[in-house]
């Protein structure tokens, strides 16, 4: 079994993948650059990575608050067996659901929104609240690898 098949990538894969993750437009031109290879062993290294599945697709990053978005908030919701799907379906089809998480421990769901207002905000809980117990904390920054 190739050794990129059970998730061990070697140096310049892992530095691949994270050039990618901070820049996805990146040419295979500047990642070789970055990466001391050629154009066309960049180009089959990342054909290999989207192969195995580790590269599994490219994202635009949206700034919400251009959108008029500027409150951005994680509901973490406590749904009983009855509601599960029901919360599922909701965030699916609710627009101001970024991200959504079914997780484990005492609540069932975490949803990253992103609302006008703190009125907004208060009609979104309470639509999830018609299905379990909602717990809301707003977002104030980013902080960690991923920030922008």
């Amino acid at each position: 079994m190739p050794k990129e098949s059970r998730g061990e990538l070697d140096q310049i894969d892992q530095e691949i993948l994270r050039l990618l993750e901070k820049e996805a437009r990146l040419s295979f031109a500047a990642i070789g650059r970055e990466v001391h290879l050629s154009l066309s062993a960049v180009a089959e290294r990342v054909r290999k990575l989207e192969d195995t599945g580790v590269v599994t697709g490219y994202h635009a990053a949206v700034d919400v608050t251009k959108l008029g978005l500027g409150i951005q908030a994680i509901l973490r919701i406590a749904a009983d067996k009855e509601h599960c799907q029901q919360v599922a379906a909701l965030a699916e089809r609710t627009p101001e659901v970024r991200e959504g998480y079914q997780i484990t421990g005492e609540d069932s769901y975490l949803l990253i929104i992103a609302v006008r207002s703190v009125e907004h905000l208060g009609q979104i809980v309470n639509t999830f609240g018609d299905l379990g117990e909602v717990s809301t904390s707003v977002i104030l920054g980013h902080v960690g690898a991923k920030a922008q």
